[in-house]
């Protein structure tokens, strides 16, 4: 949002997308994120039960039935969103990255986040590559390329912000 409002302004570059292709882009990627943390947390039950108590499963306040259940929900109205964004666009791939994407997310609650580092870096390339994403089907290409490398640079300051904090 900061990027479309704020940052292309700024740039001056203008959006190829509509509001409403906006808002299911949006929508997509917010539901995979909340759809990765809602499984990270189905996963961590027992070690949130002792390094986290207030967290809302290990807590009581959710159950893991009821969050299964959300993460369900979720995850099917962010690939709808996503299917219908690509069948508007014709951008296949960004239907295919994010069920990839839903893809690791679930194999890294799983198993991969106790692989040192491993897991901090993927869930930070992620992160970077949700940042991408947007200026790669958003921005025009004829744009200019001082505009899209500081695009570049605020996905790459991401993924290292989020390794940073992850380490």
């Amino acid at each position: 949002v900061l990027f479309r409002y704020a940052l292309f302004p700024f740039l001056t570059i203008s959006s190829k997308l509509s509001e409403i292709e906006f808002i299911f882009l949006s929508l997509s990627i917010i539901g995979v994120t909340a759809s990765g943390n809602i499984i990270n947390d189905i996963y961590d039950e027992e070690i949130d039960k002792v390094n986290c108590r207030n967290r809302p499963i290990p807590n009581g306040l959710i159950s893991k039935k009821n969050a299964a259940i959300a993460y369900g929900v979720i995850l099917c109205m962010s690939i709808v969103c996503v299917a219908v964004f690509s069948f508007k666009y014709q951008f296949w791939w960004v239907f295919i990255i994010e069920l990839f994407t839903i893809l690791l997310l679930y194999i890294y609650a799983k198993c991969l986040k106790g692989i040192a580092v491993l897991g901090n870096v993927l869930i930070s390339f992620l992160i970077g590559l949700s940042f991408l994403l947007f200026v790669i089907v958003e921005i025009p290409l004829e744009t200019n390329p001082l505009s899209i490398h500081w695009i570049i640079f605020y996905g790459v300051f991401a993924f290292w912000a989020n390794l940073n904090r992850e380490i």
